[in-house]
């Protein structure tokens, strides 16, 4: 008979019980059982397809993962803004059983890479955070001064500089003050968008600016407490195609976060 004769079985058609007739590559000939060859364990149905494998756009400046080191390549490692370990954030286990910095108290304060935004004419940050408790204050993204917020004083809104030389004010409104969330910055040289759980809070004009310095979290005294999860930038405006694709990545990882693709 033909292997390829209508009335012979191809091998996904093969169940558990059934051998095959195995030539060895060294001439010897056997009898072999389907399950021992990695065919249906019953039934003769198909393998189950293997899950679909996601990963962040690749040329990120900045990629930390709830942990102090920078992942993306560029050693733009995490460390305290205060050398006094007291008042710096612990590794513990956050959403989803993935590790996190975790703000404890209001002595905790920032944490800062050093800066690497330097000749950037527009940048994307994604950063997922869980804010514990109804919080006072909280800035996962400051790049210049110190009076600027991703939430202020409990009342929902924002107070963006993150990439910019003054704040907004007031905008975006509705941003989170309970829960773990995706929030994402991008902003060209001349427009300004945030989203919280991939839904846009509008748009702003804007003049970029890659500022001076890169700190998370917030100043002892402010009150944050919760979790960095992940904290991704770039020196570019991400395209929605490249947004999607991390926000892919980033489901994947937290599928506990409140929005589906």
């Amino acid at each position: 008979m033909k292997l390829n004769d209508p009335q012979f079985p191809t091998f996904s058609e093969l169940g558990e019980g059934d051998r095959v007739l195995v030539v060895r590559a060294d001439g010897v000939v056997g009898l072999a059982d389907v399950s021992l060859l990695g065919g249906s364990s019953g039934g003769g149905g198909e393998e189950e397809p293997p899950e679909p494998e996601f990963s962040m756009v690749a040329g990120s400046k900045l990629l930390v993962l709830g942990a102090w080191q920078d992942t993306s390549g560029n050693n733009n490692h995490l460390s305290p803004v205060n050398a006094n370990p007291a008042y710096g954030p612990i590794l513990s286990t956050g959403l989803d059983n993935q590790p996190c910095l975790r703000w404890q108290d209001s002595n905790t304060g920032e944490v800062q890479a050093q800066f690497f935004l330097a000749g950037a004419t527009s940048a994307t940050l994604q950063a997922v955070i869980t804010i514990a408790y109804p919080t006072n204050h909280y800035n996962f993204g400051r790049t210049n001064g110190s009076d600027d917020y991703w939430q202020f004083n409990g009342s929902g809104n924002g107070y963006f500089k993150t990439f910019r030389n003054t704040r907004f004010e007031a905008f975006p409104q509705g941003m989170p003050t309970v829960g773990s969330h995706l929030i994402e910055v991008v902003s060209t040289a001349d427009e300004y968008e945030v989203f919280v759980d991939t839904v846009s809070k509008g748009k702003r004009p804007t003049v970029f600016d890659p500022g001076y310095w890169f700190r998370l979290g917030e100043l002892p005294g402010y009150y944050f407490r919760g979790d960095l999860l992940l904290e991704s930038v770039y020196a570019s405006a991400l395209t929605p195609e490249q947004l999607l694709q991390n926000r892919q990545f980033i489901k994947n990882r937290f599928p506990s976060l409140p929005f589906t693709l």
